[in-house]
């Protein structure tokens, strides 16, 4: 037998021994815990089995904690016992009890809970030192956070830290990991249609909704209008008459607004024009007279990524004349910075734009204000005649799933949070 035959011979003597006598051998896994490395002495500690070699202090989590839901006390103790109160600094985890978990090693046992990763910060899930989760998850916390939970032998200064998973649900979030999305443009309409002369006839229509869903949307045009003024000798105004309409159609991805107006020549007037009747829609001092909002609900603790094609057009009819005043706009935004706008053009030129935005969305339902159409008009006394004035405008929206392996950042993240009795969303 030679000696290398030997030397091998010896070393499965050895490891037979080792197995026999039950030992356990740690292995240091190599992560990088700064943590671990500065509190504990030099020991090697095995993060996967939550043991420290050389010492019989041990420490176990489960992979899972128990769901907390929205608007309900939580409690779980990764100390067991559950210690007393904390009194000052001084840790009661393993104090006068027979300690089951932490274990072995000197207590008492200090046990701190932290989130491990800076995604959203919920109110709670944080622990100085008796290892105890006593919160109750608001709105807008729905998700779900990895906690670094930490238990250090205070008599030997030994540490183990392991990871755990908490989900956190509501009634909206029912689905751990990947859920469903939707999502519904809404539009709210808040307008006036107006024809009138200056004999004190008006036809005056208010059109005002709350916001509906597009997708289910119906309109019937609304139009106003007065005839022409009476003509002949001692009539005090002798205009022509005039009309103005309002027409909204929607579908699950579009608004379009069509607004028009005209009046034709009356009378010639003593300063050598023409008495041309009165015709307006949309409120005096108002940017804008239809407004839109996205409704869009993530039922998973993920949260979901998604790109908003936007897409926007206005315009001034080419044939628009003679009138005081005229807007033909549509703006939509994602956030307060990332907007495409369709400016009022020159008549007959049509102004439009797009882009897509990637953003994140939080679990849970969220109401965002993305914009607004403006196609206000009016015309008033004037020397020439007829007057007319057409303005339209159009909002397209289209969400699709995103893949975020693509390399494209996201601009931003929809959120919810409760802001007094109600709840507000927002994006940052």
């Amino acid at each position: 037998m030679n000696k290398n035959t030997q030397k091998i011979m010896f070393l499965v003597l050895i490891a037979g021994i080792v197995l026999i006598s039950g030992c356990t051998v740690s292995v240091n896994t190599g992560s990088d815990n700064s943590n671990n490395a500065n509190n504990n002495a030099g020991n090697n500690v095995d993060n996967n089995l939550g043991t420290v070699s050389g010492s019989d202090f041990e420490f176990i989590v489960p992979s899972e904690l128990p769901i907390a839901y929205v608007g309900r006390p939580y409690l779980y103790s990764f100390c067991n016992p559950e210690p007393e109160a904390q009194t000052g600094f001084s840790w009661t985890c393993g104090v006068d009890v027979t300690p089951v978990n932490p274990s072995g090693g000197t207590p008492p046992y200090e046990v701190t809970v932290e989130e491990s990763q800076d995604e959203w910060y919920v109110d709670g899930l944080y622990n100085g030192g008796d290892g105890l989760l006593n919160f109750t998850a608001k709105l807008g916390d729905e998700g779900q956070y990895v906690l670094n939970v930490c238990a250090r032998d205070t008599g030997s200064n030994n540490q183990i830290c392991k990871n755990t998973t908490l989900y956190i649900m509501s009634d909206t979030v029912t689905v751990k990991g990947e859920g469903n999305f939707n999502h519904s443009l809404l539009l709210k309409i808040n307008s006036i249609v107006k024809a009138a002369d200056f004999a004190g006839n008006q036809d005056e229509k208010n059109v005002i909704t709350g916001y509906v869903a597009a997708a289910n949307f119906t309109f019937d045009k609304v139009t106003s209008s007065v005839p022409a003024s009476p003509s002949g000798e001692g009539a005090a105004w002798q205009g022509g008459g005039s009309s103005s309409s309002l027409d909204v159609t929607a579908n699950e991805n579009s608004v379009s607004v069509t607004a028009d107006g005209n009046a034709p020549c009356g009378q010639t007037s003593y300063y050598g024009g023409y008495q041309v009747d009165y015709y307006m829609v949309g409120y005096v001092g108002y940017n804008d007279n239809l407004y839109l909002a996205l409704s869009l609900t993530n039922t998973g603790t993920m949260t979901k990524a998604v790109d908003i094609y936007l897409n926007v057009s206005s315009e001034l009819d080419a044939r628009s004349a003679h009138y005081f005043d005229a807007t033909a706009n549509a703006v939509v935004c994602v956030g307060s910075d990332n907007c495409v706008e369709a400016p009022t053009g020159s008549p007959g030129a049509v102004m439009k734009d797009g882009v897509v935005y990637r953003v994140l969305v939080r679990p849970g339902n969220h109401w965002i204000s993305i914009g607004s159409m403006n196609n206000r008009f009016a015309n008033t006394n004037m020397i020439t005649c007829p007057s007319f004035v057409q303005s339209s405008s159009t909002v397209s929206v289209i969400i699709v799933p995103a893949d975020m392996n693509d390399g494209k950042r996201a601009i931003g993240t929809i959120y919810s949070y409760r802001y007094g009795t109600g709840t507000e969303s927002s994006i940052r």
